[in-house]
C-alpha cells in the first residue's frame, strides 16, 4: 500500500541547481569536507570556506552546522557592496532579523539634565543614548540569543568573490576578526565563517589588515571545495534519474553519465542545471531518455548556461587566415586540461599531443599566450596565489571551450557558432 502512494517526483523537485537550502534526498556526502569542517568547528579559529563558483559551498557548510546543530546568520557581501559598507550590511540584517541598532530615544516632557546640568529643569523633548550597540555587536547578540547559553553560533560571510576590488570592505572584515577578541564582543561566543571563490582568502585580508600574523593567528582554511569526483557526479545522476524519477535510458546510460560529467565540468551546480534540462526534456517525452531527447536538452542548457563565456572566448581567438592558428590550439587545449591548477608545461604538453603535426620541431610560447589570456577585462585564466600556475576565473570556461571548439583533420581549431550549440 505505502509503494501505491508513493510521492510522485517532479524534476524540479530532484534537481535545484539553485536552491538556497540544502536538497538532503541529493545531497553528495563528501566526508573528508565534512570532517574538515567540523574539526575546525571545535577549535578556536574562524573558519574559511573556498572554492570555484557552484562547487558546493554553500550546501557543505549548512548541512554541517545543521547536523551539528549550530546556529548561524549570513551576511552576503554582495549587499555589502551594494550598500557600500559592511556596517550597511550590518544594520540590514539587523532589521530583517527584528534586532534594534537605534540607540537614541526621546522623552517628551520636564526633564533634568546630570551631570553637567546638575538641577536644571527643562521643559520639551530630549535625546539621549542609552545602552549603545554598534550594528556588529547587535548582530552577534541576536545571533547568540537565538543559539541560547551554550549553543555553537557561526555568523556566515558569504561570496567573499565579491568584494576582493573593494580594500575598504576587505579592512572592515579583517576588524571584525579582530574585534571578535574584544573583552566585550568575546562574550558572545560568536565565530566567522568567510565563505568565497578565491583560494587567497587570507592574503587578502592580511593585507588589508597590514598584519600578516595578526589575522593568520586567527583563521583555519579547510581543503578547498573541489568539484566533484567522477564517480560522484554519476551516483548524483544515477539517483536522480534512476531512483527518484524512474526513467528509463533508450541509449547507453553509461555513456550519457561520461559525457554529462565532461561537459558540466563535474561541478556540483551546472551537473544538477546539466540533469534538469535533461529530465525537462525527458518528462515531456513519456519519461524516456534518447539521443535527441539529450541533443535538445544540450541545447537549451548550453544557450542558458554559456551564452556571455562564448563571448568572452570569441574574443581571444585567432582570426581564421591565421597560419598555424596558435591561440586556438591553446585554447582547445585549455579546455581538454582536467585539473584545477596547471603550468605552462602542462598546457604544452597536452598542445603537443593534440596537435602533434604543427607542433614538431617549433617554438610554441605557451608561457606567453597563458599570461595574455590572463590580462585584460575579462581574463579567461589567472594566476594562483604562488604565481606558480594558472587556474580558470571560472569553471564555465573550461566548459565552454570544451563545447565551441573543435579539431580539424589538419589539426586546425574552428568554434561552433552559438546558433548551432
Amino acid at each position: 500500500m505505502s509503494q501505491f502512494f508513493r510521492k510522485r517526483f517532479t524534476p524540479d523537485e530532484v534537481f535545484t541547481p539553485r536552491s538556497p537550502s540544502v536538497n538532503q534526498e541529493m545531497y553528495v556526502k563528501r566526508t573528508d569536507l565534512e570532517k574538515s569542517l567540523i574539526n575546525a568547528l571545535r577549535g578556536s579559529k574562524n573558519i574559511i570556506v573556498s572554492g570555484e563558483s557552484g562547487s558546493g559551498k554553500t550546501w557543505l557548510y549548512k548541512k554541517v552546522f545543521e547536523s551539528e546543530e549550530i546556529t548561524y546568520e549570513s551576511i552576503n557581501l554582495s549587499n555589502a557592496s551594494l550598500k557600500g559598507s559592511l556596517d550597511a550590511a550590518f544594520k540590514d540584517k539587523n532589521d530583517r532579523l527584528g534586532g534594534r541598532s537605534v540607540v537614541e530615544v526621546t522623552r517628551t516632557g520636564a526633564s533634568r539634565f546630570t551631570p553637567s546640568g546638575v538641577g536644571l529643569e527643562k521643559s520639551g523633548s530630549e535625546r539621549s543614548a542609552i545602552g549603545q550597540k554598534g550594528p556588529f555587536e547587535t548582530l552577534l547578540s541576536h545571533i547568540r540569543l537565538k543559539a541560547g547559553r551554550k549553543g555553537a553560533a557561526i555568523l556566515v560571510y558569504e561570496n567573499f568573490e565579491q568584494i576582493v576590488d573593494n580594500e575598504s570592505i576587505i579592512k572592515s572584515i579583517s576588524d571584525t576578526i579582530i574585534l571578535l577578541d574584544d573583552d566585550d564582543l568575546s562574550l558572545y561566543k560568536v565565530k566567522l565563517c568567510l565563505v568565497g571563490v578565491p583560494t587567497d582568502i587570507k592574503q587578502y585580508l592580511s593585507k588589508a589588515s597590514r598584519n600578516i600574523t595578526t589575522i593568520a593567528n586567527r583563521i583555519v582554511e579547510i581543503p578547498e571545495v573541489a568539484r566533484l569526483s567522477a564517480e560522484e557526479a554519476t551516483s548524483l545522476m544515477r539517483k536522480g534519474f534512476e531512483e527518484k524519477l524512474k526513467y528509463k535510458f533508450d541509449c547507453d546510460r553509461n555513456a550519457f553519465y561520461q559525457q554529462a560529467c565532461w561537459k558540466s565540468d563535474r561541478i556540483a551546480q551546472h551537473v544538477h542545471e546539466y540533469s534538469l534540462s535533461v529530465a525537462h526534456a525527458a518528462s515531456e517525452n513519456g519519461g524516456a531518455i534518447n539521443e535527441d531527447i539529450i541533443s535538445k536538452a544540450e541545447t537549451e542548457w548550453l544557450s542558458q548556461t554559456l551564452s556571455a563565456d562564448y563571448a568572452a572566448i570569441e574574443s581571444r581567438m585567432n582570426a581564421r587566415d591565421t597560419k598555424a592558428g596558435r591561440r586556438n590550439q591553446i585554447l582547445y587545449s585549455l579546455g581538454q586540461c582536467d585539473t584545477e591548477n596547471f603550468k605552462y608545461t602542462d598546457i604544452e604538453k597536452i598542445v603537443r599531443t593534440e596537435f602533434s603535426k604543427s607542433t614538431k620541431d617549433v617554438g610554441l610560447n605557451i608561457a606567453g599566450n597563458l599570461t595574455e589570456l590572463s590580462d585584460g577585462d575579462r581574463p579567461i585564466i589567472r594566476r594562483t596565489p604562488k604565481g606558480d600556475a594558472y587556474r580558470f576565473t571560472s569553471p564555465k570556461y573550461r566548459m565552454c571551450l570544451r563545447t565551441m571548439l573543435k579539431k580539424t583533420t589538419d589539426e586546425r581549431v574552428e568554434k561552433i557558432s552559438q546558433i548551432d550549440l
